[in-house]
Formats: structure tokens, C-alpha cells, sequence
């Protein structure tokens, strides 16, 4: 999945505008920043940080940009008292070692800063290894959970397995033309007794093999005679198509294009793809969640923070506010009146829960279920089951190099178990 890499080098987190194919207020503040910046305006440079501020509220990036423009300014007390707005956010990137603020190394204050990044890089929270491979060029995407058996996809070879006590056996063989590398995947029944696997998949540079077809396509899997029907997206002016994420509410089947926002909705009975919201109201919407009434969509936007979106269509989608950090969320699933999430795109990789505010449009409550746990390389996807959360922990996207080939040795796919005691 094409993410953001938080832990970057100064002048790629400065200097990195745009994410999506068009420009939001955000992009259009860093232009400014940018050009602040090589105009040796230290000024004008910490105005347009404060204005991609306001338009995502504590982003990572954007508090970055800002202690680096009020360090060149010479405001070190300032600078400081941003640095740390950053790590209460519990975001770790580098500031520590990062030569651009060794100037603040004798700034009343330093010691303690690095001492709670130090803490961001231990681990916190326990979960149990549910299940191990041995596969290292599998990149795990898509999981789902059905009693004792694990289905997972492949991004890499464009398959789906199913793991249990017997061993583990391919549903879905990989090499086939008509499919691609497996992005997010549900189980859903068809009939009293059929079991289906619902996926997305989309034809990437990251596959094995080329695929009969480009773009995206949402296809179901019969579990009691396994061969894929698929339904490709209507027609585009971009054929750079990757649906992400998909969820099903009362029959219907929602999904997402992370690669330039549109949110989809699928009949199956019809065989009808209709939008629930259009191109360019988010940036990279990524994991869905629905809430308790089924009329509300949860929508994590990669870099725009976690939005709700009725489904009945009357509305614009409402940005949840939050204390916490909601960026660079992955997976994101409910249980109760909790989101929980999966952050990739933000250092250290965690596993959160927030509790939803009455309304439905705040968090009240954040904790952090899991960081910097050992087995975690990029984690993504996952699934609630009854009162425990699996998930992938190493899906290995960040090892791919500029080739797309994968280093020797990675480890297998691991799905770790959380236990949600959130009461």
C-alpha cells in the first residue's frame, strides 16, 4: 500500500508537498513554507508552518516543520516547547539525532525531551503470536477470521491462504491473471450456508506476476467451490486505481480508493457501483469502520485524520476531533464505542484504541494497545473477534526497494492477538 515514511531526513519531510494527485490547503501552506525557506525568510517560513496547522491539526509533519522554521528563526525556547507538543503526541522522529536542532542541545529543557523520545523506543503492551509462517516474500495485506482458520492475502504473489491446526492450503492459487496483489478482505455468507471471501485487489508493481487486467476490482470467493467473481470499478480518466479497504453494511459492500479518495458502494444483488463520496474530499482514505446504527461510515484518511460519513448522503464528512494523534491509520475497526487502529504511517507503528464521544464526532479516551512490538514490520490489517483484535504485524511493504524486490531473510507473516479490555 503506497504510504508515507514518517522517519525521513529532514530536507524529504520539509521538502515533500503533495501525497495525493491534487493539492489541499495543507499542501498549499507547505508550498509556502518551502519557498519561505529558500528565500532564507525564517519568518514568513514559521506563518506558512502554523497555517498547514490549521489545516490538520498536530500533524506530525506540519510540528516538524514548524520547531525546524523557529529554530532557523533563532526562537530555541519556542522551538522547544514545539518538539515536545510532538512527543506528548508519542511520534518519534529522530529529533534527538537530527542535525538541524543541535542548537537547542543547550536549551533549559533538552535533557528531559530526550529523555521521553527515549521512552517512545521501548516497547509497551503485550500480545500473543496467533500464528507464524515461514514464507518472507509473502507480504501479508487482507486477513479474516473464521473460528480456528486464518485467511490471509498476498500482495506479493497475489494468493489466498487458509491456516489452521491442519496445515495451511491455498483457496486461491497464485500466478492467476485474474488477480492481483489481495489488499482488504472480509468474510460474508451468500445463502444459509455458502461462505464467501470478499476482497479488493488491484493490479501493482509489487506483484509477482502481471495480471489479464489494470486498476482495481472488488471480487468475491465462494469458500465451497473457490473461483473468483470479479467487478471492476466503472470506467476513469486514471486507470492508477487501488482500492484499499473494504466493509460490508446491511448487504452492501463499501470500499475505497486510496490512491485519490472516492468511497465506493457495491450491490452485489445488482451488481451496481454507486459513490458515496466523491474524488478529492480525502486524501488517501484507507480503513473503514461502521458505527453501532449502521448509518455512519468511519473513513481513516492516511493524512487527514479519521472523518465520519453518513450514509444516507446529506451530509460532507465530519473530521473526528481528537487529543491524540489520528494520522496515519491503516487498519480501523470497531469494538463498542472504540476505534481501534493500526499506524503505519506515523513512528513508532502502534495499535490504538479511542473511545467515541456520545455523538459519535470526538474522542474522549486514547490508549496505546501496542508499539514497538518485536515482531512489528509495518503492521496493517486486522479483525475484531469477540473481545480479542488479530492482526497483521509485518507486512513487509516497507522492504520493497526502488525495484520492487525484497531483501533475503525476512521473517514469515505473523498475526499477533490483543486482548480489548477497555473497560
Amino acid at each position: 500500500m503506497t504510504r508515507i515514511r514518517t522517519r525521513q531526513t529532514l530536507l524529504s519531510i520539509l521538502l515533500f508537498v503533495s501525497f495525493a494527485a491534487h493539492a489541499d490547503s495543507y499542501g498549499t501552506a507547505r508550498a509556502k513554507l518551502i519557498e519561505a525557506y529558500q528565500a532564507g525568510d525564517f519568518d514568513a517560513m514559521q506563518v506558512a508552518a502554523q497555517e498547514s496547522l490549521l489545516a490538520r491539526p498536530e500533524y506530525p509533519g506540519g510540528l516538524f516543520n514548524l520547531a525546524f522554521a523557529q529554530t532557523l528563526a533563532g526562537d530555541h525556547r519556542a522551538a522547544l516547547a514545539t518538539l515536545e507538543r510532538l512527543t506528548a503526541l508519542h511520534v518519534d522522529l529522530d529529533v534527538d539525532s537530527n542535525p538541524a536542532f543541535e542548537s537547542l542541545h543547550a536549551v533549559d529543557g533538552w535533557s528531559e525531551l530526550t529523555s521521553r523520545i527515549a521512552a517512545l523506543r521501548r516497547p509497551v503492551g503485550s500480545a500473543d503470536i496467533a500464528w507464524q509462517g515461514d514464507d518472507g516474500s509473502f507480504v501479508p495485506e487482507g486477513i479474516a477470521i473464521d473460528g480456528d482458520a486464518v485467511y490471509l492475502g498476498s500482495i506479493r504473489r497475489g494468493s489466498i491462504d487458509r491456516i489452521d491446526d491442519s496445515g495451511t492450503s491455498a483457496v486461491l492459487e497464485p500466478g492467476r491473471a485474474d488477480t492481483g496483489s489481495i489488499y482488504g478482505m472480509r468474510l460474508a455468507h451468500a445463502g444459509r450456508h455458502a461462505k464467501l471471501l470478499v476482497y479488493v485487489t488491484a493490479a501493482t508493481d509489487q506483484l509477482s506476476h502481471r495480471p489479464d487486467f489494470t486498476g482495481s476490482r472488488l471480487c468475491t470467493l465462494n469458500l465451497q467451490s473457490p473461483a473468483p467473481e470479479c467487478f471492476s470499478l466503472p470506467a476513469r480518466e486514471s486507470a492508477w486505481q487501488t482500492l484499499g479497504d473494504l466493509i460490508e453494511i446491511n448487504g452492501l459492500i463499501y470500499t475505497a480508493d486510496q490512491t485519490d479518495g472516492p468511497v465506493y458502494v457495491f450491490d452485489p444483488d445488482s451488481e451496481q457501483w454507486g459513490t458515496v463520496v466523491e474524488k478529492g474530499e480525502f486524501i488517501s482514505p484507507q480503513g473503514l469502520a461502521v458505527d453501532a446504527s449502521g448509518e455512519n461510515l468511519y473513513v481513516a484518511d492516511y493524512r487527514g485524520g479519521v472523518y465520519r460519513v453518513r450514509l444516507d448522503g446529506y451530509a460532507a464528512p465530519e473530521r473526528l476531533a481528537s487529543d491524540a494523534s489520528l494520522y496515519g491509520i491503516d487498519g480501523l475497526y470497531r469494538h463498542g464505542d472504540w476505534l481501534i487502529t493500526i499506524q503505519n504511517g506515523i513512528t513508532p507503528h502502534r495499535v490504538t484504541a479511542h473511545r467515541l464521544a456520545e455523538d459519535g464526532l470526538s474522542i474522549t479516551q486514547s490508549r496505546i494497545l501496542l508499539m514497538n512490538h518485536p515482531a512489528f514490520d509495518e503492521p496493517n490489517l486486522g479483525q475484531v473477534v469477540n473481545d480479542d483484535f488479530y492482526l497483521v504485524a509485518n507486512s513487509h511493504w516497507n522492504r520493497f526497494d526502488k525495484d520492487n524486490s525484497l531483501p533475503e531473510g525476512l521473517t514469515g507473516p505473523t498475526v499477533l492477538k490483543i486482548e480489548l479490555d477497555l473497560d
